[in-house]
């Protein structure tokens, strides 16, 4: 069976990418801007993972950031936006140089995306609180899940929703 982190690994360049292309091109930034969506991303990738790899993943909020968290792992896809240069994130607000793919998936290997419950991101982030899973529903209506395009389908259907009720509950 595929672990979580050879999940995040087969879908990682294509969940980021759509992440920028939905919050910063499609939507040009009104309800979230990527990498900052944080929020939105946990809440996506933990509600995903809760349904089909290991129910006791959740959305955690620790200061100024959100993370999925199991019981012996953390799954970060924005982490590395704490360590944008001033160019790289001005670029971001950039709608005339837009990032390619291969640029977004460049920066998202900066950091690791998983990390075992033994990294200082776990101990952290497992001492504050859970957050509220807003697309479980969403995760339970793909019928091949373990697949990038099951995945894809997932957040296609559960983007704007997630990305709403994060914000409205004041996650950010």
């Amino acid at each position: 069976m595929e672990t979580i982190k050879e999940f995040c690994d087969s879908v990682g360049k294509e969940y980021t990418y759509y992440l920028y292309q939905y919050f910063n091109i499609q939507n040009k930034g009104k309800l979230n801007r990527f990498p900052w969506c944080c929020h939105a991303s946990s809440n996506l990738i933990a509600s995903y993972l809760s349904v089909h790899y290991d129910k006791s993943i959740v959305h955690k909020k620790t200061p100024a950031h959100g993370v999925a968290l199991g019981e012996d792992c953390v799954v970060d896809f924005t982490e590395f936006q704490f360590r944008l240069t001033k160019e790289e994130k001005e670029r971001f607000y950039d709608s005339s140089n837009p990032y390619k793919k291969e640029e977004i998936y460049a920066l998202l290997n900066r950091e690791p995306v998983y990390q075992n419950s033994d990294s200082a991101s776990f101990i952290v982030a497992n001492s504050f609180g859970n957050c509220p899973l807003f697309g479980v529903k969403y995760a339970k209506k793909i019928e091949d899940p373990k697949t990038l395009n099951g995945f894809m389908q997932y957040v296609k259907l559960a983007i704007k929703d997630v990305g709403e009720k994060v914000v409205n509950a004041g996650l950010y």
